[in-house]
């Protein structure tokens, strides 16, 4: 319900009356404020306007109307890290699945024998060196390496192969987060082929 909520202020004795601002999903802001015109039973001012206020954190997101199967597998691959790295294929494969369900596409991650839409095979996960990344940036960055292919049926074969580092932060960067952000970008490079490929 609108009203007006009433705020004792403090050390002066007083009671501040503010507007109690009503949100809803299908209409008009309303705020009650005394002497302002009156809307529907309620009091009206200036804030009024159409409600947008739809989930923000999935506006950009639609139903998936396409589901690719995936596999990401660390097979074979060189590590040079103090984290397990199973973190880091978990956030590349999270992101991977934010950046192509904006475009309608599910990603459902199986096994290399399942013969997938997408697979990525990580090459090599390096964190690098804290401190000497603290002392001269860029000359030893963490980094990720991975390669691989997306052979949707009926779409044409894309291969792939990247090296993303990440080479500058807070204090050098620690293992975790340097390798945070080199997941998060080459899931956005591997995200763009797998819709070109789909012709998204």
């Amino acid at each position: 319900m609108a009203g007006l909520a009433l705020l004792p202020l403090t050390g002066s004795g007083c009671i501040c009356l503010l507007p109690r601002v009503t949100m809803c999903c299908d209409g008009p802001v309303a705020v009650d404020l005394p002497g302002w015109s009156s809307w529907g039973g309620r009091k009206q001012g200036p804030l009024s306007s159409a409600c947008h206020t739809t989930e923000k954190g999935n506006s950009m997101a639609r139903k998936p109307d396409t589901t690719i199967t995936s596999c990401c597998t660390l097979k074979g691959a060189a590590t040079t890290l103090s984290i397990d790295p199973a973190e880091v294929v978990g956030q590349l494969k999270k992101t991977l699945e934010k950046k192509v369900l904006k475009k309608g596409v599910a990603v459902r991650w199986t096994d290399e024998s399942g013969n997938p839409d997408v697979l990525i095979r990580v090459v090599e996960i390096n964190q690098g060196n804290q401190f000497l990344r603290y002392l001269l940036p860029f000359i030893s960055p963490a980094y990720i390496e991975v390669e691989g292919q997306v052979a949707a049926t009926g779409f044409t074969s894309r291969p792939f192969h990247y090296v993303q580092k990440a080479q500058v932060g807070l204090f050098g960067g620690s293992a975790r987060g340097m390798l945070k952000v080199c997941a998060d970008r080459v899931s956005g490079k591997i995200a763009a082929d797998i819709l070109k490929a789909l012709k998204r």
